[in-house]
């Protein structure tokens, strides 16, 4: 009997898990994960892009500074 009453409370507690855990995605959220992941990756390639440029500019600015303080 006691058997029993153990099984039963072990299936009930596997019911509730498995019906707590069913989650709340649905398409909005999808499409608001898929969308964030397709600016981060169009931000990256943009980057990339101009990063040598960048690096160029900000080192010549630099220089110029520093030949500015010396002179």
């Amino acid at each position: 009997m006691e058997k029993n009453s153990q099984n039963v409370a072990k299936s009930k507690n596997q019911e509730s898990f498995w019906t707590e855990e069913r989650g709340d995605i649905g398409v909005k959220q999808i499409a608001l994960t898929v969308a964030a992941i397709v600016i981060i990756g169009a931000a990256i390639v943009i980057v990339q892009g101009n990063l040598g440029a960048w690096i160029g500019d900000i080192w010549d600015l630099f220089m110029k500074q520093i030949e500015k303080f010396t002179q």
